[in-house]
């Protein structure tokens, strides 16, 4: 009961605004979205939950309010933790319906061929999340919101660049080995999928730990 109530404590806390600001980002980055590719509709829902878990902790001077509030409470810190991560749970269930909406717009009144996403892109969606959130949050409870914001956004979009530059070398033709590194890849997907997804959990689990011994030492 007391970690139900950390996590709704992040629902209730949330700003009104950052609900209408994720309505106007959907609009925003339409011109990115509108060749309905399944990978674009996954890089979506990764960034939309992202985007509603870590605004939660966007006031600092509130968060550090919070936190002393919270440890007054007969609560130890790694449930204060513990409930972090698992409302990364809440945040990703409402951007699964905010995307699954848009998709099915977008399937009925867009001219261009899309579908509604699969279950494994669920997965890899959610597992490429928990990833950003392994990032925010350790950074989080050690420097602030702002530091933690920046840090994950740089690692976020270097990673979206090592993706730009190897579809950019699989689709140049001077490149003669790229399709054989493309087809073993395209043989091997659902092993690599279960392999980025024990990744994901690995470093959540590494994240969760380091959150855990950071915010313990926390003087509030």
């Amino acid at each position: 009961m007391k970690l139900k109530a950390l996590i709704l404590k992040d629902l209730y806390t949330q700003k009104v605004y950052i609900y209408f600001f994720s309505m106007m980002w959907f609009v925003i980055v339409t011109n990115f979205f509108t060749d309905g590719s399944p990978f674009r509709h996954v890089l979506l829902l990764t960034i939309l939950a992202f985007w509603l878990a870590s605004s939660t902790n966007a006031n600092t001077k509130s968060f550090e309010g919070e936190s002393v509030l919270i440890n007054s409470l007969p609560i130890t810190r790694r449930q204060i933790v513990l409930a972090k991560y698992t409302s990364g749970l809440m945040w990703f269930a409402f951007a699964a319906i905010a995307v699954l909406v848009y998709i099915f717009l977008f399937d009925t009144f867009a001219p261009f061929p899309t579908r509604m996403m699969h279950v494994d892109e669920f997965i890899l969606s959610l597992s490429g999340y928990y990833i950003l959130l392994s990032v925010f949050y350790p950074i989080l409870f050690q420097a602030g919101y702002h530091i933690s914001s920046i840090v994950t956004f740089v690692f976020a979009f270097v990673v979206s660049m090592g993706i730009r530059i190897f579809h950019n070398m699989v689709e140049n033709p001077g490149l003669t080995f790229m399709p054989g590194i493309v087809e073993t890849l395209e043989s091997n997907a659902t092993l690599l999928m279960f392999v980025f997804i024990a990744f994901s959990i690995f470093i959540t689990l590494i994240s969760y730990g380091l959150s855990v011994r950071i915010y313990e030492r926390k003087d509030f």
